[in-house]
């Protein structure tokens, strides 16, 4: 039957969903540490950067080499992430108890917090990709997320419209469990494949 051929959309359809609930669950269980998240988001980006141009082979096979290949690099960048992250939280704390915060300091304080979340999010998918020193890598992050300012936008609309949908009743709250961050972590390597080859294009 053409609907099991290897050729069909639907056994194409389906393989990429199983590869999705692998990609899901190794995230998961490389992410279980906590301090590890880093390395396992890493390892996903450089698998979703492939699977955006359909290169990527064994999932799991893979996510275990590109884990091991950028444990140092995710681990330290996870680690910044988190204090900067604790900064801007401790900030947000003392503008809630201070009796009239301007609102130039409100807006500088959530603009940098969001700021520094898009930046972080290319920062993960830069050292999967690229090899590079930390500093010019969050550098880098920062220059990409204002250089491709619409791009950015558009993925951020996309992984919100992601979760909204999965959460959006019982039924679709179980396909987020077993594909949710695979679907969202496929998204976010859709993107940054996209970018990264037009700054290689442009480089040439």
């Amino acid at each position: 039957m053409k609907l099991f051929s290897t050729d069909s959309g639907f056994y194409k359809f389906m393989t990429q969903l199983m590869d999705l609930l692998i990609l899901n669950f190794m995230w998961i269980l490389f992410s279980l540490p906590i301090f590890t998240i880093g390395a396992s988001t890493a390892a996903a980006c450089a698998i979703t950067m492939k699977m955006a141009k359909d290169e990527e082979s064994y999932i799991a096979k893979q996510f275990i080499k590109e884990f091991r290949r950028n444990w140092k690099q995710g681990t330290i960048l996870w680690i910044i992430m988190l204090v900067v992250g604790y900064a801007f939280y401790l900030d947000t704390q003392i503008l809630k108890v201070s009796a009239n915060p301007s609102f130039l300091v409100i807006f500088m304080t959530f603009g940098l917090a969001i700021l520094f979340i898009i930046s972080f999010g290319y920062a993960f998918a830069l050292i999967a990709r690229y090899e590079n020193s930390i500093k010019n890598t969050i550098q880098n992050s920062i220059k990409i997320t204002f250089r491709y300012f619409g791009r950015t936008l558009a993925m951020l609309l996309s992984l919100w419209l992601i979760y909204v949908i999965l959460n959006f009743n019982a039924v679709m709250l179980i396909f987020m469990i077993l594909i949710g961050p695979g679907c969202m972590l496929y998204t976010y390597g859709f993107f940054c494949r996209g970018i990264f080859e037009k700054i290689e294009e442009s480089n040439k």
